[in-house]
């Protein structure tokens, strides 16, 4: 059976969200059976780290990280509003933003400078082109 190396949790980005909940004052949590407990043990707080640790930037501040209904309907960070591309966009460099699958054509990978500069150019081109011109994002945007 294998088993992690002994610095495992010190490397690991599982291991550096712990080290953030210890110095946030949230939970002691030395490993990862122990995490794994206390997340169902603090749901709520569990979610509101995740969303704190990841900088998730949202509207306005939820009003509650979750509901008490059970799954399905359970709902998520009441009050707030989450903006996607807002968060795909504020990261820069050649690391991958998108991995693109498609029945036409070869898969295709983007980085976020060249999504940056992709959607750079559609905002700039969509007044060109006029009324409508919101069919046309497609091709547009993959070039």
């Amino acid at each position: 059976m294998w088993k992690p190396p002994a610095d495992a949790w010190e490397k690991s980005a599982l291991g550096r969200f712990a080290g953030w909940l210890a110095t946030h004052g949230r939970v002691e949590a030395h490993d990862y059976e122990s995490l794994r407990a206390w997340s169902v043990r603090e749901p709520s707080l569990f979610w509101q780290s995740i969303a704190e640790y990841f900088d998730v930037r949202v509207s306005q501040r939820w009003e509650t990280v979750r509901t008490d209904d059970p799954m399905p309907d359970c709902r998520w960070f009441t009050g707030s509003t989450l903006n996607y591309a807002e968060h795909m966009l504020r990261t820069t460099g050649p690391a991958t933003a998108i991995h693109a699958r498609s029945h036409t054509r070869g898969p295709f990978e983007v980085s976020f400078d060249a999504l940056r500069d992709q959607v750079a150019r559609t905002r700039a081109g969509l007044p060109q082109r006029g009324p409508g011109s919101e069919a046309d994002l497609p091709s547009l945007i993959i070039s």
